[in-house]
């Protein structure tokens, strides 16, 4: 039985036998470099870097298996982050102190009035 031919040409040739995939691989990592490099700035400058970088390694993953690893490890560190967040009530210490709370409440005086009147 003979196998049909893959539509992509030989799979055990060399990447660079293909023009047309040489020149894929090429723009997916100067894409994805590229992306991944803004992302890792955005760690030092403000931005969001925690979409950034993710955004850049799936670009990457495309092309390249190294990317993928990473981009499954960092999906990992994400869900344990999120979980963490979520069982230690992080969250909810954030918007309390973000809507004021431990401040002295306002309260009226029954004594004081409004000048004027």
């Amino acid at each position: 039985m003979s196998e049909r031919p893959s539509p992509h040409g030989d799979d055990d040739a060399p990447i660079w036998t293909s023009p047309y995939r040489l020149l894929r691989r090429l723009v997916v990592a100067v894409l994805g470099l590229s992306v991944l490099a803004v992302g890792l700035a955005l760690l030092v400058l403000p931005g969001p870097a925690f979409v950034v970088i993710p955004l850049g390694l799936g670009i990457l993953a495309i092309e390249f298996e190294w990317a993928r690893r990473w981009l499954r490890r960092t999906k990992a560190q994400y869900a344990e982050l999120a979980a963490w967040a979520a069982g230690s009530g992080a969250s909810d210490d954030a918007r309390g102190a973000a809507d004021g709370a431990g401040a002295q409440p306002k309260t009226r005086s029954s004594t004081s009035t409004p000048t004027g009147q």
